[in-house]
């Protein structure tokens, strides 16, 4: 079996490892968040589903009804009357679609990871998983409860643990502080639930998605960690972006491909693309969000409106198509963990000008974009202005980061690499509950912090 030190161990352990190998693995994954053709949660836990049940035997365990008038149980057994997968399986779980309304969104994720539990329990005592593993949603602070089932339990890569530090509350809108606010008070009482405490130190391995996430992990009593993104890319995005890798012609132009949030960052942008003076360049914002309206006013009050224009309602071809005609994507996200849209880019040959925040350390650097120093708000919009003006004063230099962004993508992220990532730790998990069964030494393998060094 591949990954596991099987002649290490002994005994009842060997045989149960040698039957494993055997077999496919009888894997349990619960994604909150699943649907195909979807980017984000969606996406992560559609193609995490999708390709770990190429290797092993999958029950994805997520909802019908993901509110808001999207019914994602349509849009999976669509997907899989086009394209069978005869070893994945769905099991729904739903909570009533009233409750969003009385409760909120986030207590309706939390409340479902009981019921998760309870139709997860059911179905081990005919199906006998081998292994679970939790996807979505990727917050630490929204624990799972399937480390209760006698069976190894994964958990992650979650992240959610990153705060925006106050030197980046500057320019920022009333409702960004708001939400800023709500997120420190979850970060702040998280370690003081007893469910996000077991499920840290329940877990066979915890799989982080940040430094930052991994320091809380750490001190919630976690100890085996690894840290590794959630993202992968489509092969269809890497398909559009076969003829891309030359500089566009035209004005220079920048693109933001985001919901627009505030910890996105798209004001930084805004502020670096006033200062970059140049009248020939254009910067396209796509996206809807609370953060809309502010940033229109943002533009207006700069004087670069006439420069910047905004697109909503696109598709994800559509969006693509934005990007393939950029000469690089400005992803100025503060603490974003995942940032999949910078995959995207690089997947089409585009380079990304971003910030040394978050997730994105794993995925950018000097050779494919423009990772640039960001300690403070004033440091952040200074180093955006001197890459956008970098990208506009030597237009094949930044194509040639393109080139070279989109052969990482290749080499290291798409689902099938990631898959093969996961499979590892699958093998790993049964490893070490079968050494902890016996009583034999775990082994400790290098942990893969920090996350710069994790997807290469």
């Amino acid at each position: 079996m591949q990954g596991t030190a099987v002649e290490a161990i002994d005994g009842p352990a060997l045989e149960a490892l040698q039957d494993t190998a055997a077999r496919r693995l009888r894997i349990l994954i619960s994604a909150y968040s699943c649907a195909p053709g979807s980017g984000s949660e969606n996406g992560i836990g559609w193609n995490t589903s999708r390709t770990a049940a190429e290797r092993h035997e999958v029950w994805v365990l997520t909802r019908s009804d993901h509110g808001f008038g999207r019914n994602h149980r349509d849009l999976i057994e669509a997907e899989l009357k086009r394209n069978p997968q005869p070893y994945l399986h769905v099991l729904y779980c739903d909570l009533p679609g009233w409750l969003r309304h009385v409760i909120g969104v986030q207590a309706v994720a939390y409340l479902w990871q009981l019921k998760a539990y309870l139709t997860a329990r059911r179905a081990h005592r005919t199906i006998g998983f081998d292994l679970a593993h939790h996807i979505s949603w990727v917050r630490w602070y929204t624990p799972s409860l399937l480390h209760l089932l006698p069976v190894p339990f994964i958990w992650g890569p979650i992240g959610g643990g990153e705060r925006l530090p106050r030197t980046f509350l500057r320019g920022i809108s009333g409702k960004g502080l708001y939400e800023e606010a709500k997120r420190g008070l979850l970060n702040a009482f998280a370690p003081f639930d007893p469910l996000v405490r077991l499920a840290a130190q329940r877990s066979i391995l915890v799989i982080a998605n940040s430094n930052e996430t991994h320091r809380r992990l750490v001190s919630l009593g976690a100890t085996r960690i690894r840290i590794f993104g959630e993202s992968g890319i489509d092969d269809w995005i890497l398909d559009l972006g076969e003829d891309v890798g030359t500089a566009p012609e035209g004005p220079v132009r920048f693109v933001s491909l985001n919901r627009l949030l505030h910890w996105k960052g798209v004001h930084l942008g805004l502020e670096a693309f006033a200062r970059l003076g140049r009248h020939d360049a254009i910067y396209t914002i796509v996206g809807e969000g609370p953060e809309k309206s502010f940033l229109e006013k943002r533009a207006k009050g700069l004087g670069i409106a006439d420069r910047v224009e905004f697109l909503s309602n696109l598709s994800r071809v559509e969006w693509m198509t934005t990007l393939r005609q950029a000469d690089a994507l400005v992803h100025a996200c503060t603490y974003n963990s995942g940032n999949a849209i910078s995959l995207e880019a690089m997947a089409l040959a585009k380079p990304v000008i971003c910030l040394q925040r978050g997730g994105i350390l794993g995925q950018v650097n000097e050779e494919t974009g423009y990772c640039m120093p960001a300690s403070s708000s004033e440091e952040a919009v200074a180093g955006l202005r001197d890459a956008m003006a970098a990208v506009a004063a030597d237009r094949e230099a930044a194509a040639a980061k393109g080139r070279r962004g989109r052969l990482r993508v290749q080499q290291h992220f798409t689902w099938a690499a990631r898959s093969a990532r996961f499979d590892r730790f699958y093998h790993e998990a049964l490893d070490l509950h079968h050494r902890q069964r016996t009583k034999q030494p775990a082994s400790q393998p290098k942990d893969t912090s920090p996350l710069a060094d994790s997807d290469a």
